[in-house]
C-alpha cells in the first residue's frame, strides 16, 4: 500500500525546496538597525573642518591645514574608528614649494551615531592632539582659511 503518490511525493520535494530557499533570503536580508560598516560616503561639515568622504578614503580640509585619508573608514560594532593619514599645515600669505612643511603622520579617531561623527585628530610623530571636532552629514564646513 502507497501512502504516497509519486506526483505528490515530488511536490512535497519541491515545497520543501521552495521553503528552504525562502528561508536562506531572509537570513541574507541586512540588519536595518545594525550600525554602518564604514564611514558613510558624503561630505561631512562642521566647525573649522570640512571632510569628504568617498569609497577610497576621504580629503579633509581645516582652517590652516588639509589631511587625507586613504582607504575607506571602517566602523566597529560601536561605531568608533581608528586611522592613519597624513596631516598637511598650512601658512597664511603667498608660500613656495620650499616654505610649505612636510606632511606629518595622524592618527584620526572617534565615532559615528546617525549622522554626527565626532573626530580627534593626533600628530603620530609628537603625540600632539590637534583638535577634536563634530561633523554633521551634508553639512557644509565652516573655515575660517589662513591669511
Amino acid at each position: 500500500m502507497r501512502i504516497f503518490s509519486s506526483r505528490s511525493l515530488i511536490l512535497l520535494v519541491l515545497l520543501l525546496l521552495c521553503a528552504c530557499r525562502q528561508m536562506d533570503m531572509a537570513d541574507s536580508t541586512p540588519d536595518q538597525s545594525a550600525p554602518a560598516q564604514a564611514v558613510e560616503v558624503g561630505m561631512w561639515g562642521g566647525n573649522a573642518l570640512g571632510m569628504d568622504v568617498v569609497e577610497e578614503g576621504a580629503s579633509l580640509e581645516f582652517d590652516c591645514a588639509r589631511g587625507t585619508i586613504d582607504g575607506r573608514i571602517p566602523l566597529d560594532a560601536s561605531g568608533r574608528f581608528t586611522v592613519e593619514g597624513s596631516y598637511f599645515q598650512e601658512t597664511g600669505g603667498p608660500t613656495n614649494a620650499i616654505e610649505h612643511p612636510p606632511p606629518v603622520k595622524a592618527r584620526y579617531e572617534g565615532s559615528v551615531s546617525g549622522d554626527t561623527l565626532s573626530m580627534t585628530v593626533v600628530n603620530l610623530e609628537t603625540g600632539e592632539k590637534i583638535g577634536a571636532y563634530s561633523l554633521t552629514l551634508g553639512a557644509t564646513a565652516r573655515l575660517m582659511k589662513c591669511l
